[in-house]
């Protein structure tokens, strides 16, 4: 099994797609209630795609959405803009340290759930440790397809 550690905001939306949408970004921890419709259907559609060609690969979700958000509401919000998504690879939240660094978050998961498979982080901040593998995305285009294959090329 594989993993990717998976951030929301910057990655699977982006200023563009707020922008074409005709609203602002509420990002930030002011927000309190993220929804499908602030999920970039061509950038989802990008990580369907990667699950389809990487068949070992699940999903722990890294982003701030974890914190409003229980498991299986964050399924139900990509499965309502990509209907066939395919929601059982979503495996996991990472949880939280008071810090609240990506990279150490992310490192916790690995060690509490023993697991030493490759694995792939994919953000737009840059809070990592050097030691971890990483696409940066940035927010304001958010998901491609040059991180697609960077990713691939990380696994």
């Amino acid at each position: 099994m594989k993993i990717l550690f998976l951030d929301i905001d910057g990655v699977l939306n982006n200023a563009d797609y707020f922008k074409d949408k005709g609203s602002h970004s509420t990002r930030g921890y002011g927000f309190l209630n993220r929804q499908a419709d602030e999920i970039d259907p061509k950038a989802l559609a990008l990580l369907h795609d990667l699950l389809k060609d990487v068949d070992d690969l699940n999903i722990v979700i890294s982003s701030t959405w974890r914190i409003l958000h229980k498991l299986g509401e964050l399924k139900n919000i990509f499965i309502k803009v990509i209907p066939d998504f395919p929601h059982r690879r979503i495996i996991s939240m990472t949880g939280r340290v008071p810090s609240g660094h990506r990279g150490t978050e992310i490192d916790m998961w690995r060690k509490d759930n023993d697991f030493t498979g490759k694995y792939v982080i994919v953000d737009d901040d840059g809070d990592m440790h050097p030691h971890q593998p990483f696409v940066q995305t940035n927010f304001a285009v958010g998901l491609t397809k040059d991180h697609i294959q960077k990713i691939k090329d990380l696994l």
